[in-house]
């Protein structure tokens, strides 16, 4: 069966990439390193003259340069986002989709955010705690090995940040750091509220349960006129697409008695679900991990019993410059 990235050849978005990364051009100008003879130009067609320098940013690990570059990656490719060892599915997808749809919005949420340790996409108001903001990032990165931390320090504030300042009062409060597995557990009812919140969406749905699978209702998701779907998933439905791996061992397959009915991870559909009633299978195209986009064939069984539905999300406007890159999924 051949495969199409749909999703790829969605351009919809109510800005431009070149919108951003003047946002992004200016924000990278405040750094006291950049001279006023020198122009700014990383991606912003208009050279940026350098600016007055900006105070330290709460983000006491973080550098000014680095964000710059590594947030111009985000709107050039917003698929390069990767969680890493953190357990921040739900607002790597979020993000994914907020610098597709809307990356000028995005930009600016995210130079204020680390401006000011507060960032506002639309109505959505992003506000981090101090403690977050005061975690040293490199160190994470050195005490787990550079390897097992392929999330950038921008990638990290990002996430961290929708996490920390959106959580419920009842559940423990994210602190950055990838041991956290319970504080980064992200509900369908949450990725629902950070998108309506933002006011930039048509439409959105919350077709997704923590407690039942629902196949069904994500069989018929269509994708294309700005419509994206973050699929909510027990992650062995990712195991047939070559990413994870079965439990082994009596403990491993003990804990997966009493997990593998509950969904763990968030990924986002890139084509839509084929069903072969004949072959007993279901095929469909994703997205999670930071570039990876994969296609899946698995059984209806392990479709059913994995599938929870999905937060869907439609963006009006006009067709940008924007598309994701494209090419053979991995296998």
């Amino acid at each position: 069966m051949g495969y199409s990235d749909e999703r790829g050849f969605d351009t919809i978005s109510t800005s431009s990439v070149d919108d951003a990364a003047l946002v992004i051009d200016r924000f990278r100008a405040k750094d006291s390193s950049v001279s006023s003879a020198t122009p700014v130009a990383l991606g912003g067609k208009i050279p940026v003259p350098a600016a007055p320098p900006a105070p330290p940013s709460p983000w006491t690990s973080l550098n000014r340069l680095s964000v710059a570059a590594e947030l111009l990656d985000i709107v050039k490719n917003p698929r390069r986002i990767n969680q890493g060892p953190f357990n921040l599915c739900g607002p790597a997808a979020f993000w994914s989709v907020m610098a597709s749809r809307h990356p000028k919005a995005f930009a600016i949420a995210a130079t204020d955010l680390f401006d000011t340790g507060r960032g506002s996409v639309g109505g959505l108001v992003i506000s981090p705690t101090q403690d977050l903001m005061k975690t040293d990032f490199p160190a994470i990165v050195k005490r787990l090995g550079a390897t097992a931390v392929p999330t950038t320090p921008t990638e990290w504030m990002l996430l961290s940040a929708l996490r920390n300042s959106t959580r419920s009062s009842i559940w423990p409060t994210w602190d950055g750091q990838p041991e956290s597995s319970v504080s980064g557990v992200t509900l369908p009812g949450e990725v629902e509220t950070w998108f309506n919140n933002t006011g930039m969406f048509s439409k959105v749905n919350n077709d997704a349960s923590v407690v039942v699978p629902l196949p069904t209702t994500t069989a018929l998701l269509q994708l294309g006129g700005g419509m994206d779907h973050l699929l909510l998933i027990n992650a062995n439905l990712m195991v047939p697409a070559g990413l994870g791996a079965p439990a082994s061992g009596f403990f491993e397959k003990l804990a997966a008695f009493f997990t593998d009915p509950f969904p763990d991870h968030w990924i986002m559909l890139v084509n839509h679900v084929v069903i072969d009633a004949s072959a007993n299978t279901a095929t469909f195209g994703f997205w999670t991990w930071g570039d990876t986009v994969a296609r899946a064939v698995v059984g209806l069984d392990l479709f059913k019993q994995c599938c929870h539905g999905a937060v869907s999300s439609m963006t009006p406007g006009p067709v940008g410059d924007f598309e994701v890159p494209s090419g053979p999924p991995t296998a």
